[in-house]
């Protein structure tokens, strides 16, 4: 009953994970239609954006595996061949993500700036209204 459990949960968790990723995208794009700012006009790629989580998933993963074979004392066996190699890509998949994630930090400033640029350049329609305060 319970390994009838595991698909049903990875399906639920993945379909969650989609949701809420879409769902925090349509926000977004609400709070800058609020703004009175044209989500689609400005959207500006940020590079390296998903080297981090994916990296430290892979990571976690073939950690996980790795000390699960250890444990179990059937890491080098040669009838795991396949499962050691799955857990070696893991953890060097990862660990390339994190760095890809790291070099890229320089690009990611850089376009964060220029877009913050775009959002607030005075005299262009999607600039957000600057009421001078009144004064008594």
């Amino acid at each position: 009953m319970a390994y009838e459990m595991v698909p049903l949960g990875a399906f639920v968790m993945i379909v969650l994970i989609v949701y809420f990723g879409v769902h925090r995208k349509h926000m977004e794009n609400v709070e800058l239609i609020k703004r009175g700012i044209n989500p689609e006009k400005y959207n500006i790629k940020l590079p390296g954006k998903l080297g981090l989580p994916f990296g430290v998933v892979f990571l976690a993963l073939g950690l996980g595996f790795m000390i699960s074979m250890l444990m179990v004392g059937e890491a080098f066996e040669r009838h795991n061949a396949e499962a050691l190699g799955f857990t070696l890509a893991s953890l060097i998949g990862g660990i390339g993500l994190i760095i890809y994630w790291k070099l890229t930090a320089a690009d990611r400033e850089r376009a964060l700036k220029i877009k913050e640029e775009l959002l607030l350049r005075p005299g262009t329609d999607f600039a957000p209204d600057v009421k001078p305060e009144e004064k008594e």
